[in-house]
């Protein structure tokens, strides 16, 4: 009775063994996009880049129809 409850224990073990391996490649994997998130962009970067392009765009087409004009 005694060998059947530890190798019942022992198979238990084996497989949190390999839980233990999933979780740890989890981690890694959320570490990677937690890297990743914190390097994208922020709203305020994404809408003053916007911005600017309509207004170095603007001032393109400014510039070209004051040097059409006589």
């Amino acid at each position: 009775m005694l060998e059947h409850r530890v190798g019942r224990l022992e198979e238990d073990a084996k497989d949190i063994k390999s839980i233990d391996g999933k979780l740890n490649s989890i981690e890694v994997s959320l570490a990677e996009i937690k890297g990743r998130v914190s390097q994208s962009p922020t709203w305020l970067q994404l809408i003053s880049a916007v911005l600017a392009t309509w207004a170095a765009g603007a001032a393109i087409v400014f510039t070209l129809l004051r040097a059409v004009r006589p």
